[in-house]
């Protein structure tokens, strides 16, 4: 059986399509332009329609009158609308609404079941109203150079059937061109919609001298549908410099008759505010200037223990990654320095050499001088985009060296030159010195820690605890020799790690016990060795029995260990050659 479609009241079947390579995706009506438009004439002229004026990709009066043929000779619509709306554009890409199956719409339509066939609910008759929208606020300051700074806003919803925006205006009540270089229109989600450029006053309609001035954007085309809320969203980019932007207030404005819009039966309605939907924008007189943030980089190295030579340079030492980002502007980065401090009060000529900073894994630059302790890095050529992070990376090869030593890498936040997009100087408001943590360099000994149970930054309950009572929590890690001696480690809990509490009340903790991976030849009374890797479990009794149920929190922040000397167990002999400190201070267990 037949199945028959209904829109407008005809009953709609199968007819041949207009012979035509071109796919059209988007409704069409008087005042759309573009390649489809032409190729849309194209086919009606294909078609035995007359269009005096030809394909010019501009859809006038002579466009419409031959679609509403097109639309009578197809049995489409009668009488024509002259808009290609979803069964106009089925037509002519080859299909026919009338040949679906029950129960099956269209591509491109919403349907619902009607005596075996369906109807084309997106061909009806639907309207907008335009309420106001909170997504800008009514008053606001705005800078010179400021950038896709939302102005102005306004949400719709339909009713009945989907509805097009095909057109949108803004007003000012000044020259926009002299204040802005552009404006954008946006939806709800974002997504760009229409821009327009402002170099002159050929991009904007004087409505009225010195009072009014109008900016259109055209072919917008953009769905409301029934059920949802469109916000329209009109940003700006204000003029970096202007000597006609001197502190005043300007009005902006989506007076009645700014949006044309267009439904599924081709009828259009032009709506807008009669009054009170508008915004008061002032633009400062000052620039905006981008603002310099910094921070620790989540990549920098923990700290920790590297083998270095005594007779060769270790080379390629990462010392400290750092983030910096501008606000307010885009800019460019042309100079920074480094502090580089270190526990023997050496020279950093001494210790490091070839000092370089990367960025995205590529050196761009070696520090001009390393004498004075802050190696400068100069002639920086690094683009910063606004509000996004960008890692700097800080590498050095370590001078051969026979006693051990800790260093640790500052970004100096007031040595930062650079300027943002409109030449204006950085400013550093949100900027501050950042320190990384301490590495620590052995010769011919080396140490790194693994497989840190809870981990870093967690947070572990002990299964075995209770409100004012006794918990048993545990932390282990894997000791890994990454150098050429033995490590040594006491098995005196107190002498090999150091460990924090939070202030429990009325509690306390004290190491129950030590273990060690395996059974190593070479283990002392007194310590256990290392010779490759070995994994430590350190067991905690807290006692919270005379407490309340605050948390309490034990926290591993120190490692310490020897590589030879009086290897007896004691402070002394443990930390001959160096007490390191880890930084894990999140490897934390708690009770409640």
């Amino acid at each position: 059986m037949k199945k028959i479609f209904i829109a407008s009241g005809v009953a709609l079947v199968a007819f041949a399509t207009v012979a035509s390579a071109a796919t059209f995706t988007r409704n069409l009506t008087v005042g759309s332009s573009g390649a489809d438009v032409t190729a849309l004439q194209t086919a009606l002229i294909a078609a035995g329609e007359s269009i005096p004026a030809g394909a010019t990709g501009y859809f006038g009066s002579q466009t419409q009158a031959a679609v509403k043929a097109y639309q009578v000779a197809k049995g489409i619509v009668n009488p024509g609308t002259g808009f290609v709306g979803p069964l106009t554009l089925a037509v002519l890409n080859g299909g026919s609404v009338a040949t679906a199956p029950a129960g099956v719409c269209p591509t491109g339509f919403v349907c619902t079941a009607v005596g075996g066939g369906a109807v084309n609910n997106t061909n009806g008759d639907g309207s907008i109203t335009l309420s106001s929208s909170s997504y800008v606020s009514s008053s606001q300051t705005l800078k010179k150079g400021d950038m896709d700074k939302p102005i102005i806003s306004a949400t719709a919803q339909a009713t009945a059937g989907n509805v097009t925006v095909s057109r949108f205006d803004v007003h000012f009540n000044a020259r926009p061109w002299l204040l802005f270089s552009g404006v954008t229109l946006k939806d709800s989600t974002g997504k760009v919609l229409a821009t327009k450029q402002l170099s002159s006053f050929y991009d904007a309609t004087e409505v009225t001298i010195g009072q009014d001035y109008l900016v259109r954007f055209d072919n917008v085309n953009a769905v409301v549908t029934p059920g949802t809320m469109t916000t329209f969203v009109v940003t700006a980019n204000v003029l970096a410099a202007s000597d006609k932007i001197t502190g005043q207030t300007v009005t902006v404005s989506i007076p009645s008759g700014s949006i044309r819009t267009i439904n599924g039966k081709g009828y259009t309605d032009s709506l807008g505010y009669n009054s009170g939907n508008t915004t008061s924008v002032t633009l400062s007189s000052t620039g905006s200037v981008g603002d310099l943030n910094t921070r620790i980089s989540a990549s920098t190295p923990d700290s920790q223990t590297f083998n270095i030579s005594t007779s060769n340079v270790t080379t390629d030492q990462v010392l400290g990654v750092f983030d910096v980002k501008l606000q307010n502007q885009s800019g460019i980065l042309n100079q920074l320095s480094i502090n580089i401090g270190n526990s023997v009060s050496a020279a950093t000529s001494t210790l490091f050499q070839n000092v370089r900073l990367y960025v995205d894994g590529t050196a761009v630059a070696g520090a001009y001088s390393l004498a004075a302790g802050q190696p400068t890095f100069t002639n920086l050529n690094i683009p910063l985009t606004v509000d996004v992070w960008k890692s700097l990376t800080i590498k050095a090869d370590v001078l051969a060296r026979a006693t051990a030593f800790s260093a640790s890498s500052t970004i100096i936040a007031d040595s930062v030159v650079g300027v943002d997009n409109n030449y204006n100087t950085i400013t550093l408001t949100n900027a501050s010195n950042r320190t990384g943590n301490d590495l620590t360099y052995v010769p011919n000994a080396g140490l790194s820690i693994t497989n840190i149970t809870p981990a870093k930054g967690n947070v572990v309950t002990a299964s075995n605890s209770s409100v004012w009572g006794v918990a048993y929590p545990s932390i282990s890690f894997t000791v890994v020799n990454t150098g050429n001696n033995p490590i040594y480690i006491s098995k005196t809990a107190a002498v090999a790690i150091a460990t924090t509490t939070s202030s429990g009340p009325n509690a306390s903790t004290t190491v129950s016990s030590v273990t060690a991976s395996g059974s190593v030849t070479g283990d002392t009374t007194v310590a256990y060795i290392v010779n490759s890797s070995r994994t430590f479990t350190y067991n905690f009794t807290v006692d919270n029995t005379n407490g309340t149920s605050a948390a309490k929190k034990i926290s591993l922040t120190q490692i310490n260990y020897g590589t030879g000397g009086a290897v007896d167990g004691t402070a002394a002999g443990q930390t001959a050659e160096l007490n390191v400190n880890y930084g894990l201070t999140n490897a934390f267990v708690q009770i409640p």
